[in-house]
Formats: structure tokens, C-alpha cells, sequence
């Protein structure tokens, strides 16, 4: 229970302690439950397209990403929402590192295959090229996970009091904040990150720009048939929370419901869009294409296994469609340059 003793400033504070906390856990909540339902919603599919798939660098980056958001969701609900479960201090360290590590592992995952999807959008050749845009879409990440897993290690196992387990519901004490040292790093990343969340917006605004000219259709349909869809709608989540969380704007809205909306879009909403991303890979790589950014990741498959794909995949292209294509190809015996690089593809998540 709260302190008589309190004055009406510290409990005015602790009120807004409160109601922040549960505005962040009703947010939370939802998105977990979204997450949840998308995984059992497509289940069926990762059955008949991913897992028949022989197991490689593209399958595994797959399964990191879908269940390592599960395993996020599970060791979310542990940790943060109103559960009133008893854990020891060391426990809750254990816990919250433990989830840091989970999180950072599946938006890494998230971060390759979007810098993939980007460099078989700018019809990248040369793999010097190819390396930076996957460091400008994976380097922010691999430095908060040191930074992040550094702060945890060194902050204390802080036990929780029956009176506040009974109050907040919380079996571990939040994240404490940073000490000035960390926070000053802390701030410099923040920075660093909307810079290169720059630079990927740029270049996918690029690569929409590169293919809408060279393509027949419709703006809409082309960046859907490419995947280009799934990388321009995470770029953009992602520039928006860059700015949100640079030290100006954080202040400014620190408290905020949409700090956690966009917290939320990231452990949720991202990995999703990441999946969408490979099944629609795995679903177009009838066309032939072999892209750096694809035969670095996916190894190709035989014809017979191409084939018994195409034949599962139920959300394929028309099939007499494909076959022309094929039967063309046969007889030209070369893949055009524009057609081999169509998509962002791969032959064998």
C-alpha cells in the first residue's frame, strides 16, 4: 500500500506511475494477442510452403523470426503485465536478459531479410554493395543489443516488496533507468539510428521509384508482387520511431501512449511483416531469378523439387501462365536481365 507519509507531489507521481504502467500493458496485451493470433491464423501455411523446405539458412532465419516473437510474447506476459507472480530479484534479472536476448535476436532476423528484400529490389550485383546495405539494415541493432545486454548485466537484482507486488501486480521491477554515462550512449545511438533509417527510406523509396519505371502495372501491384510492399511499410514504422525516441522528441512525449504503440510496433507488427516477406518470397521463386541477395542466403533447388513447390503453393500465379513462361525460357534459353532480377526472391527458404 502507498505510504501515508508520501506528500501530495510523490503521490501525484505515483499515481502517473500507475496509470502510464497500465496504459502500457493494455497496449501490450493487444499487440501480443495479434501476434498470437497471426501465428496460429498461418499456421497451416508455414506447413504446406516453409516446412517441406529442406533445412538452410533461409528456413532457420524463418523459424527464428516466428518463434523467437512467440517466445517474446510468453516471457512478455511473464514479466510485464498484472500477473502477481512471485519471482526472486535474480530471477527477474535472469528473466529480463533473457527476454532482451530473445527480442534483439528476432528483430535481427527481421533486419537481414529486409536488407535482402532491399538489395534484390536495387538489383544489387556486386556483393561489396550488397555488405553495406546489410550493415546499414542490421547495425543499429547488433550495437543496441550490446548496449542494452551491457546496462542489464550491470544493473542490480532490485526484489520487488509484497506491498508493491500487491499494488502494481508487476513480479519484476521495470528497466531501471540508465546513469548518465549510459543515457549520453544511449542518446548517441538514437541518432545514429535515424540516420541510417534515412538512408533505408531513401533507398526504398529508390527502388520503388528503379522498378515502377521499368515495369508494366500499377504502382500498388508492382510493390506487392516484389515484396517491396512488406520492406516500404517497415522502413516507414521504422523512420517514424526513430524520430520519436530521439532525445528532443522523447522528452516531449515521454509518458505518452504512442512511445508504447511504437514499442509495440516493433516486437509485433515488424516480425509479422518480416514473414509475410519470405512467404511471398518462397511463393514468386518460380520465376528463375538468382539476385546476390538471394544466392548468398537460399540454395537453389532441383527441377523436381521446383516443380512439386509449384504444385503446393496454392497462391501461385496461374499455372498455364507459369508453364508459358517456362516453355519461353526453354526455347530463348536465357532469362532476360529485367526478369531475372523481378523480385525480391529467393529459391529455397
Amino acid at each position: 500500500m502507498a505510504d501515508v507519509s508520501l506528500s501530495p507531489e510523490e503521490l501525484a507521481g505515483l499515481a502517473t506511475y500507475v496509470s502510464t504502467s497500465r496504459n502500457q500493458q493494455l497496449i501490450a496485451v493487444s499487440f501480443y494477442t495479434i501476434s498470437v493470433y497471426y501465428t496460429l491464423l498461418t499456421f497451416d501455411e508455414e506447413v504446406a510452403i516453409i516446412l517441406p523446405q529442406k533445412w538452410n539458412r533461409g528456413k532457420m532465419l524463418f523459424n527464428t523470426i516466428r518463434y523467437g516473437a512467440a517466445v517474446f510474447v510468453l516471457l512478455g506476459i511473464i514479466s510485464d503485465t498484472r500477473n502477481f507472480f512471485v519471482i526472486p530479484a535474480l530471477g527477474c534479472k535472469t528473466l529480463i536478459i533473457l527476454t532482451d536476448i530473445v527480442f534483439r535476436l528476432t528483430i535481427l532476423a527481421c533486419d537481414i531479410a529486409f536488407g535482402l528484400c532491399l538489395a534484390a529490389l536495387l538489383q544489387v550485383e556486386h556483393k561489396v554493395v550488397f555488405t553495406l546495405i546489410l550493415l546499414c539494415s542490421t547495425g543499429n541493432t547488433i550495437l543496441a543489443t550490446v548496449l542494452v545486454l551491457i546496462i542489464d548485466i550491470e544493473n542490480p537484482a532490485i526484489p520487488i516488496s509484497r506491498e508493491e507486488l500487491e499494488w502494481f501486480g508487476l513480479p519484476c521491477y521495470p528497466t531501471p533507468r540508465p546513469n548518465p554515462h549510459e543515457a549520453y550512449i544511449l542518446h548517441v545511438r538514437t541518432y545514429l539510428s535515424f540516420g541510417l533509417t534515412t538512408v533505408l527510406l531513401i533507398l526504398a523509396i529508390s527502388s520503388l521509384v528503379l522498378r515502377y519505371t521499368k515495369k508494366t502495372g500499377g504502382l500498388i501491384e508492382i510493390i506487392s508482387r516484389d515484396g517491396g510492399i512488406y520492406y516500404l511499410l517497415v522502413t516507414a514504422a521504422r523512420f517514424v520511431g526513430a524520430v520519436m525516441t530521439t532525445p528532443v522528441v522523447r522528452e516531449a512525449i515521454d509518458g505518452s501512449p504512442a512511445i508504447f504503440l511504437i514499442a509495440a510496433v516493433q516486437y509485433a507488427i515488424v516480425p509479422i511483416l518480416a514473414q509475410r516477406l519470405m512467404i511471398n518470397m518462397r511463393k514468386v521463386d518460380y520465376l528463375g531469378s538468382e539476385p546476390i541477395a538471394s544466392t548468398l542466403l537460399f540454395a537453389p533447388p532441383g527441377p523436381s523439387e521446383r516443380s512439386e513447390d509449384s504444385i503446393e503453393d496454392g497462391a501461385m500465379d496461374d499455372p498455364v501462365q507459369v508453364s508459358q513462361e517456362h516453355t519461353s525460357r526453354e526455347t530463348t534459353g536465357r532469362v532476360s536481365p529485367a526478369e531475372g532480377r523481378n523480385v525480391c526472391t529467393n529459391s529455397d527458404v
